[in-house]
């Protein structure tokens, strides 16, 4: 049985050859250097204070963010925090909580490479998500590609996607809802914008759309 479906994946690989060659460019580009550091990331109150409202949510146990961004962005990080969190322990570097959130603290960027390759993730994903959408929309192949391969070299695209804010994520999701809509799937477009909305406020703006598109009559 593995066979027959080995052989189908890659039959659609060589039929997408070229949707591959975008998302792994798209993908390379948005995860290069997710390790870098700087000082002035814990002055600008952005991405560090939106990595570090995980741990917070970890230490205090609490749903509520301590950014200004809404909270799904740091319940993604949470389960790789926990996970480093008992590696540490594990080995010995650390002995609770406590040990943990001074590590990171005095440890500038050492744990911002999670959000970042999350944020490379979804960023890859969009890339995606407009190749299904630009056939939905126009039936050609062709076209489709240039709109994935012009999504994975966009600047402002990658320029968000490389950094651990909720940005990339938010996007994603937004232009899933879009085309989720495109496919009348009326129960999941709705739930791609509250999704997106989680991750960061700009998601509210993809419910007028989805609303026109839901309750528009047919002809």
């Amino acid at each position: 049985m593995w066979f027959p479906n080995l052989k189908n994946f890659w039959q659609c690989i060589k039929k997408d050859k070229l949707l591959i060659m975008a998302l792994l460019m798209g993908l390379l580009l948005r995860g290069l250097n997710p390790t870098f550091g700087s000082p002035s990331l814990y002055v600008s109150n952005d991405e560090a204070i939106a990595h570090l409202s995980a741990l917070n949510m970890i230490a205090y146990r609490t749903p509520v963010s301590i950014t200004n961004y809404t909270p799904l962005g740091a319940y993604v990080q949470i389960p790789f925090l926990v996970a480093s969190f008992l590696a540490m322990k594990i080995v010995g570097l650390i002995q609770n909580v406590s040990d943990f959130e001074i590590f990171i603290l005095t440890h500038q960027g050492y744990f911002l490479f999670i959000p970042r390759l999350i944020s490379a993730f979804f960023g890859t994903l969009t890339i995606l998500v407009i190749y299904k959408m630009t056939l939905e929309l126009f039936k050609n192949q062709q076209t489709a590609i240039i709109a994935a391969f012009l999504t994975a070299v966009s600047f402002n695209l990658v320029h968000i996607s490389h950094f651990g804010r909720p940005w990339a994520a938010s996007l994603f999701f937004f232009v899933l809802a879009v085309y989720l809509a495109l496919k009348n799937k009326n129960f999941l477009s709705p739930v791609s914008v509250a999704l997106s909305y989680g991750f960061h406020q700009v998601g509210i703006l993809a419910f007028p759309l989805i609303f026109i598109k839901l309750f528009k009559k047919k002809p």
